[in-house]
């Protein structure tokens, strides 16, 4: 087994880590590097030591085959022996940030890879174990900048750019409403001229008769 330990310039937020031909599964590296990535180091550590302390497993979602359920997941193991070398490697990292000057409490794991290795030859007096493993690991610090911009780029006063316009509306259709009642005042005194009119022409009509009936009494 071979550990290799690099360390970024200064001025940069990175560090990393190898471990190189660990005599781990292969399989079980790759589950928890899928599970472990994108985490914090703290979070990465404290979940390693419960893997070792058989108190919470390791979901496994990709060599699923002949592998029983846990409590609480679907499949999952307890790989001890290689849960104890990715938390050397965690810890590795993190001495290598502080190193450069990075903060050990604010780190986050950005790149973890676990690849296959050569298998050495075993047979006769050499027998040994046949699985091999790589280790790789990345962390980078989180910037504290980022932080603060997202709490202040929420717009805040949206809302009373909303309420003049709603009122400029609602003086439009009470001044539209007004404009609309004055016609029809007007319609309704025009019918009244027709009904003078016929009154006029009653007595015309009743005149008429009555001189016929005069003459004809007088004949």
């Amino acid at each position: 087994m071979a550990v290799e330990q690099k360390n970024g310039t200064e001025g940069t937020h990175l560090a990393t880590a190898q471990m190189r031909s660990l005599p781990i599964s292969t399989k079980h590296s790759i589950e928890i590097s899928r599970h472990l990535r994108f985490k914090s180091s703290t979070a990465a550590k404290t979940f390693l030591e419960k893997v070792i302390t058989l108190s919470e497993p390791v979901p496994f979602k990709r060599f699923v085959r002949d592998i029983g359920h846990k409590k609480g997941m679907a499949s999952g193991r307890f790989p001890v022996k290689a849960a104890k070398s990715f938390l050397a490697l965690v810890k590795s990292a993190e001495k290598n940030a502080e190193d450069i000057g990075l903060d050990p409490s604010s780190l986050k794991i950005v790149h973890l890879l676990a690849n296959k290795a050569s298998i050495p030859m075993t047979g006769g007096r050499t027998k040994g174990a046949t699985k091999r493993t790589h280790l790789e690991i990345k962390v980078a610090e989180l910037a504290k900048k980022e932080k603060g911009k997202t709490k202040k780029s929420a717009p805040a006063k949206a809302k009373p750019a909303e309420k003049p316009v709603k009122k400029v509306e609602k003086v439009e259709e009470k001044s539209v409403e007004k404009v609309e009642e004055k016609p029809v005042e007007v319609e309704k005194t025009e019918p009244a001229k027709p009904v003078t009119e016929q009154k006029t022409e009653n007595p015309t009509q009743k005149t008429t008769p009555n001189q016929d009936t005069t003459k004809g009494e007088a004949q």
